[in-house]
């Protein structure tokens, strides 16, 4: 998870450095498929592919996430790099409470939101 939160930190400073965020991240995406590729030829004779399957997985991987990557830079670029980082570790935690009213399941990161909403409001600049 360290490793993971630091590439995270890296990619993200990376992207809000960058002249076209979404360029690189498009890049970036591109350059994963030699690797899934690969992944695929290793577990072949365990696949079980339809177009079902393949529409959801291109749509859930490359659609939205295409889109949430767009608006993830759009509001990077009007906050400090310690709100965005703040914010981006709430994303699990987001994650887990719409899972958890959609699943009707109980809250448990009631509090840590709280506390990134507070940090992210007493900062200087805020959330946006």
């Amino acid at each position: 998870m360290a490793v993971a939160g630091i590439a995270w930190g890296c990619f993200s400073t990376e992207g809000k450095a960058s002249e076209s965020p979404m360029t690189k991240t498009t890049s970036s995406f591109l350059g994963t498929i030699p690797f899934a590729l690969v992944l695929v030829l290793y577990q072949y004779e365990h696949l079980c592919v339809d177009t079902t399957r393949v529409s959801y997985a291109l749509l859930s991987g490359g659609l939205t996430s295409a889109i949430g990557y767009a608006i993830r830079y759009w509001a990077l670029v009007r906050m400090t790099a310690i709100t965005a980082g703040a914010i981006q570790l709430s994303v699990p935690i987001l994650s887990m409470v719409f899972g958890a009213l959609i699943l009707s399941k109980s809250i448990s990161a009631l509090v840590t939101l709280i506390g990134i909403a507070w940090f992210s409001l007493t900062t200087k600049q805020g959330i946006l």
